[in-house]
């Protein structure tokens, strides 16, 4: 992947960009600070340039202008992927937006996990992350409180930059787009202004949402510390104590494994790949007690940004670049994820080419596979509470993992965990130990 990898956790949010067409999604801050970042990926434009040499495409930094598309890389990139471009996409919908739902069929099986349910508003989801744009028309009736913020200065939940949005739509969004669990709760817990994050907020926030009682927390974010540093080790021991707390009292906690394409299993030479360490850990996605998930492409495959090792517990599809990108350089948007975003943010090039409604965006990364994970633990845990069982945050994750989706390949598993999440697969095998009365009531 053409991107500097040793600079994800230290640039500005700029970073979080799924494509180089996507940087007016999330505006850069000069000044950000802090050590926690969004699992997102970190895309340049060289593709454009292989394609359409000598073309110029503008960044602005503010947010407030876009690239700007060439008339022919409008007519080679986002013509052939419109559906029957001689008619009026607004008359397709909902139908053409769900055809870009390839994650949530592969993870549904064609949609077949909503016929056993699509979870309710009884059991909720802590999105801690950005906040979520609460008016959404495709999230708001899943908003079942308006969390709180662990931002300085910042007292309400609203989503400055698109990241917590597009998290909560692989979760439970609907109407003109599906989701994993389409009627699950959700809370937004802010750790995300208009840039970086401080483990500190993230850790309080674990904390909160436990104390609120939420079923699942779900951390599309990370960072790297290094265990031989005396700070360092205080930050990772706050991070694992809150986790356990999570944990004993019962509530799963999901992670992203982070989208810096590292493996994480030899710390010495993960500290050479990010600097100025002895030793490197990625947290909290890779520690105890939490779900670690890394991310899959359409070939069912993990994919190349994705970090990996024996601390990846499964997998969820959440995209790439398509199959040409490493030959060709040229991205393939039919590869990409489509989410949720804020209405009241700019909308990004391709979704204006695409006639794509303001609220609505395509993405790749870790930080969207983690929370179709954590919507599919969400799902066991409410059809548990219908049947009045409780489900311990371990007996889920044997569960999540004995329903995966197997890989084809052994270099897949060692890369991707056990396998794909799959949500009908798994809640077949719940309703098989319901059964068979054998979970404790």
């Amino acid at each position: 992947m053409p991107h500097n990898q040793t600079c994800f956790y230290k640039k500005s949010f700029l970073s979080a960009v799924a494509v180089c067409l996507f940087a007016t999604l999330f505006p850069s801050v000069s000044s950000a600070t802090g050590d926690v970042m969004p699992s997102s990926t970190d895309i340049h434009s060289s593709h454009l340039d292989k394609k359409y040499p000598g073309q110029k495409y503008s960044v602005s930094m503010s947010g407030a202008q876009g690239l700007q598309l060439d008339s022919r890389f409008v007519r080679d990139f986002i013509d052939p992927v419109k559906k029957n471009p001689d008619r009026n996409l607004t008359e397709q919908l909902p139908e053409y937006y769900m055809d870009w739902g390839w994650n949530v069929k592969d993870v549904t099986s064609n949609l077949e996990s909503h016929r056993q349910t699509r979870g309710s508003n009884l059991t909720t989801i802590a999105i801690i992350d950005s906040g979520i744009d609460e008016n959404h028309p495709a999230l708001s009736e899943n908003i079942v409180s308006g969390g709180r913020s662990f931002v300085p200065g910042e007292e309400g939940t609203k989503d400055q930059t698109g990241h917590g949005t597009m998290v909560a739509g692989m979760i439970a969004a609907k109407g003109k787009m599906s989701s994993i669990a389409p009627s699950i709760g959700i809370v937004p817990y802010k750790v995300f202004g208009k840039g970086a994050s401080e483990s500190e907020w993230v850790i309080q926030a674990i904390k909160q949402a436990t104390k609120d009682n939420v079923d699942v927390i779900n951390l599309s974010l990370g960072t790297y510390k290094d265990p031989t540093n005396k700070d360092d080790a205080k930050v990772i021991k706050a991070y694992e104590k809150a986790i356990k707390y999570a944990h004993k009292k019962g509530i799963v906690v999901v992670a992203s494994s982070g989208t810096d394409g590292y493996n994480m299993d030899d710390q010495k030479e993960l500290a050479k790949k990010i600097g100025n360490m002895k030793r490197a850990v990625h947290l909290p996605g890779g520690l105890k007690d939490t779900i670690t998930v890394g991310a899959t492409n359409r070939l069912l495959q993990p994919t190349d940004y994705s970090n990996y090792g024996k601390e990846v517990d499964l997998s969820a599809p959440a995209g790439d670049y398509g199959a040409d990108w490493s030959s060709s350089g040229i991205a393939d948007i039919e590869s990409f994820v489509l989410t949720t975003y804020p209405t009241y943010l700019p909308q990004s090039p391709v979704s204006q080419a695409l006639e794509l409604d303001q609220g609505y965006e395509f993405m790749i990364g870790t930080s969207l596979a983690s929370p179709q994970v954590a919507a599919v633990a969400a799902l066991l845990i409410d059809v548990a509470k219908s049947a009045g069982v409780d489900l311990s945050p371990d007996m889920i994750e044997r569960l999540l993992k004995k329903s995966t989706t197997p890989f084809l390949y052994s270099d897949n598993v060692r890369k991707g965990g056990k396998g794909i999440v799959n949500a009908n697969s798994a809640l077949n095998n719940l309703k098989i130990l319901i059964e068979k009365g054998s979970i404790r009531k």
